[in-house]
């Protein structure tokens, strides 16, 4: 689904090119239809979830986890820069 929309991304952005790409590619009619596809599944098979649908969410969630800790920890390190050059003035 992301790729749709990249693909459309960059080669909309080129001039005149862009806006005949454009009216070719339908990145969104592309990604309904992928969700139609996907959305056809029995309840069984719903409920269960695939192997590969639980390892995407335990991914998204472990990079999102990573970049809060991420976040944390530089912004603690830059108050402790600040401190200390607030401190030696």
């Amino acid at each position: 689904m992301g790729l749709n929309i990249g693909i459309d991304y960059v080669m909309g952005s080129l001039p005149v090119v862009g806006d005949l790409f454009d009216a070719w590619w339908k990145s969104n009619r592309m990604n309904v239809e992928l969700v139609r596809k996907r959305a056809t599944v029995s309840a069984d098979e719903a409920r269960k979830g695939k192997i590969s649908d639980w390892l995407f969410v335990g991914v998204i969630m472990i990079a999102l986890a990573g970049l809060a800790i991420g976040a944390a920890a530089l912004s603690i390190y830059l108050l402790v820069l600040i401190a200390r050059q607030l401190s030696s003035i």
